[in-house]
């Protein structure tokens, strides 16, 4: 056994459990790098997909909003004629029919 108390304590400390973060620091900052790089990317591809869809929804709620100011003209106009002292028939049907087929096309 050695007799310098120094080379004593070396020996009695286990240099095998330390981890040395100088030795790992230059991976750890690759690692960093690699995942900000990645979560870059799928922040992108996740945006690119939720603007489609929002477009798709856009689109759809305006085709929405065309049929039911289409349906309610419909129903202006037969309430306006209906409200009359004669009421052409020629056009109350046609309104009904009109407003009735809005109103469903709304529903499907």
């Amino acid at each position: 056994m050695a007799k310098n108390p120094k080379a004593r304590k070396r020996l009695l400390k286990p240099e095998a459990g330390k981890i040395r973060l100088r030795e790992y620091f230059p991976w750890l900052a690759v690692l960093g790098s690699i995942l900000v790089f990645a979560s870059w990317i799928l922040q992108n591809r996740f945006t690119a997909d939720v603007m489609q869809e929002r477009t798709r929804l856009q689109n759809s709620q305006t085709v929405i909003d065309l049929e039911q100011l289409r349906m309610e003209q419909w129903q202006i106009m037969y309430l306006t004629e209906k409200r009359k002292q004669n009421p052409d028939p020629e056009i109350l049907l046609p309104s009904v029919f009109k407003a009735l087929q809005a109103y469903l096309n709304l529903s499907a």
